[in-house]
């Protein structure tokens, strides 16, 4: 075994990983693969892919891809200028920052900057979220503040915040929102274009306008 830094914490790693009970095949250190199918592979360290296959992924450090398609991915680390991905399941603990994406389902911990992002299924996100042609159909949220431009999300659950302050979601362009309620009942809707559609409200307040 051996101490790995990440970011500001220093985690204790086993060299022998297991993956949904098989053995993965394991990487230490910074990798980079472009062009080729990976099937079980555990990474501790910065891993980019590009035009990649993959069916499971497990990642302890920075991940960067470009064409990815992939069965299921697991990154305790951030995810940066990331585009063109096709994932059944995406977990993340970090930041997320990704441009053309399709999700069946996402689970986020960690600020996310989504741009045209599909989710077909579970969308969880705890973190601040800035979004742009984001598209789902039920999307539960765990953050004081979340915008959306011209997205289309038919329910957005906002879960109580442990911090003291009302949680804002803002709609802008020709976002479409079918119903959003806000467990803390205490929160705000801002709608700041016309072309904005909004369903019904529970749990908080509209404002229009900029």
């Amino acid at each position: 075994m051996f101490v790995y830094k990440v970011g500001m914490y220093r985690v204790l790693i086993v060299t022998v990983l297991s993956l949904g009970g098989l053995l993965a095949k394991q990487y230490l250190g910074d990798q980079s693969f472009q062009h080729t199918s990976l099937d079980k592979v555990s990474i501790v360290g910065a891993l980019t892919l590009n035009s990649v296959v993959a069916k499971d992924l497990s990642i302890l450090g920075p991940f960067q891809f470009d064409e990815i398609t992939a069965d299921k991915v697991t990154v305790t680390g951030p995810i940066k200028s990331s585009k063109k991905g096709k994932f059944s399941v995406l977990d993340v603990t970090g930041p997320v920052e990704m441009d053309g994406a399709s999700v069946e389902v996402l689970r986020v911990i960690g600020p996310s900057i989504l741009t045209h992002v599909v989710v077909t299924g579970e969308a969880s996100l705890i973190g601040p979220l800035t979004a742009k042609y984001f598209n789902a159909k039920r999307l539960e949220i765990t953050a004081t503040d979340a915008t959306f431009e011209d997205s289309k999300i038919e329910k957005i659950v906002v879960k109580k915040s442990k911090k003291q302050r009302n949680e804002v979601i803002t709609l802008s362009g020709n976002s479409r929102v079918t119903s959003i309620s806000f467990e803390s009942a205490a929160g705000v809707v801002k709608v700041l274009d016309a072309g904005v559609e909004l369903g019904s409200v529970s749990g908080g307040v509209v404002e229009r306008g900029r």
